[in-house]
Parts: structure tokens; sequence; C-alpha cells
């Protein structure tokens, strides 16, 4: 679905948080996290609920269902795409030149919301994993290698730095950005960038 909107052109930016709770020794799932788990139970207790399970996926931070129902996605994220974005947001990256792996996040958002924070996320395509829980055998798309929530209490526009993973293909990679109400996990206006778009400013940091 990811990859079906990318080429479409349609404004449908999926993530792939992988939960740590499936472990198991040597196979475990190298995309896995801790705190992507934690995130699913805060989610869980927004909505109400105390079911935690996967594949699950959770429609703008509104509704939850099991992932792999297509029909029940395809209905959601439609409903989601009718409803007008209630916050704005824009991305530009820089590379800090003396910085490795580095890359500098300038933000520009606008929010009515005075809960609202600012989540950005380093999404890469076209992995793979031998981890069974992971998607073994299978190309992962969208994978969350970086996730950082940003205070949206110094202004709207301003730069934050994210550390890249060594092994990151950039070619393969975006930072999704999107403003979301910090009470309600509802998300209210998002958008994305590649990292290696012609947008990147490649910079020597003066810090």
């Amino acid at each position: 679905m990811g990859a079906e909107a990318r080429r479409e052109g349609q404004v449908i930016l999926p993530l792939a948080f992988h939960v740590d709770y499936w472990k198991t020794g040597s196979a475990a799932d190298p995309f896995s996290s801790t705190d992507f788990a934690r995130r699913q139970r805060a989610y869980a207790a927004a909505l109400g609920s105390e079911d935690i399970y996967t594949p699950q996926m959770i429609v703008n931070g509104r509704v939850a269902f099991i992932g792999s129902e297509r029909a029940t996605a395809e209905r959601h994220i439609k409903a989601a795409l009718s409803r007008p974005a209630t916050a704005a947001v824009k991305l530009t990256l820089e590379d800090s030149a003396n910085l490795a792996g580095t890359i500098r996040v300038n933000y520009d958002v606008r929010a009515s919301t005075a809960s609202a924070i600012l989540q950005l996320a380093v999404i890469e395509r076209n992995l793979s994993t031998s981890s069974r829980h992971g998607g073994r055998g299978r190309q992962l798309d969208n994978v969350v290698r970086v996730f950082k929530t940003v205070p949206l209490n110094k202004g709207s526009l301003q730069t934050v730095e994210l550390q890249l993973p060594r092994d990151l293909v950039r070619k393969n990679a975006s930072v999704v950005g999107y403003v979301q109400d910090a009470r309600s996990m509802a998300i209210l206006g998002a958008t994305s960038i590649d990292i290696q778009s012609a947008s990147v400013q490649r910079v020597a940091s003066s810090e």
C-alpha cells in the first residue's frame, strides 16, 4: 500500500514501527525497539483499549485494527484523506559536513492546538530481515530507523539534528514529519522529504 501511494503521489505516509516483544535470541528483529512497543501501548491507552497485537495498523492516531485487513485499511485511509489537515508542517534538510551521519531537519509548523508536538521519523525502504516476526524472506518498506519527538514551545521555525544509522541506505530513506496531539494521539498534519532529494543542502556546521 505504501509503495503504491508513493508511485501515485498520494499523501499516505506509512510508518512501520517494529516492536521488540517477539525477540527470540539470534532471530531477533534488528529493527525492533522497546520504545516502539511502549508507543504501541500508549496508543492503546489513548484509544481506550487493552489490546496489544501484531500486525496492528493505526490510521492518523484515531483508529486501530488488524493490519492484515486490507479492505478495513483502505476504508479508514480513505476516510482520513477526506478530512482536511488541521496543522501544517514543512521540512527542509541539511547535511552537516563535519558531523558524520548527521542530518539537520529544518521544520516550520503551524498548529492551533496547544498540545501539539512534532514527530520526526527516518524511514527506510527495501529492507529485509532473517527474523520470522520481522518479516523473514520479505521486502520491508517504511521501516522506522530513527524516531524523535520535538516539543513546539520554541516557535514554529526551528532546527533539530538526527543521527542516522551507519547502515542506512540514503537513496531508500525519507524523513517523515507529522504533527500530533500529545493528549489524544491524533495526527493533525504530515509531510515527508527524501533524504537524497534535490532540496538537501550540504553545509559545514559552525558548532
